[in-house]
């Protein structure tokens, strides 16, 4: 994240009642992942205040959206996943992750036969609402069953070990 050290992110959030820049109630934002990951991870230590006027009350609910960039890029969007907040504290840690969480936390069972990995994995991808960029065209056919296993490793490790075995 070198390219952003000397600039200040901004963050959004999203409810059902619309969204909020709240960029300026930060204390820390730390942002992680990489490409051998699953999911994103946005972690954050929002000032709060129930008797300072001058910050605004944000509802931040679990799955409420969550954005995160430097000038005009947007670099995180995900998810509330967990908050903490403490009696005798005047901030609020709050974990995202980008929706890559539901790829490595949702179980499926499926049964292929004949479809490729990039077929498969558009097709997974879809149903839990995560993008899928250009995947290399393997065109090879998968005839595999897969029982309550997570979606993560039914794109990755179990296709791979197919195309490849």
């Amino acid at each position: 994240m070198e390219q952003y050290q000397y600039q200040h992110p901004w963050i959004i959030v999203r409810n059902v009642h619309g969204e909020w820049d709240v960029s300026h109630m930060f204390r820390r934002i730390e942002w992680s992942g990489d490409v051998d990951s699953v999911c994103r991870k946005l972690s954050l230590e929002m000032i709060v205040s129930a008797t300072d006027p001058s910050l605004p009350y944000v509802y931040l609910p679990p799955a409420g959206g969550v954005k995160m960039g430097v000038g005009e890029q947007m670099l995180f969007f995900g998810q509330v996943v967990s908050k903490d907040k403490s009696t005798d504290s005047s901030t609020m840690s709050v974990t995202c992750y980008d929706r890559g969480f539901y790829l490595k936390r949702s179980k499926a069972s499926r049964k292929y036969t004949g479809q490729t990995p990039e077929e498969i994995t558009r097709q997974l991808c879809g149903t839990y609402g995560v993008g899928v960029g250009t995947l290399a065209q393997t065109g090879v056919p998968i005839r595999r069953k897969f029982s309550a296993s997570a979606i993560y490793q039914i794109i990755i490790i179990g296709l791979i070990n197919e195309v490849w075995s």
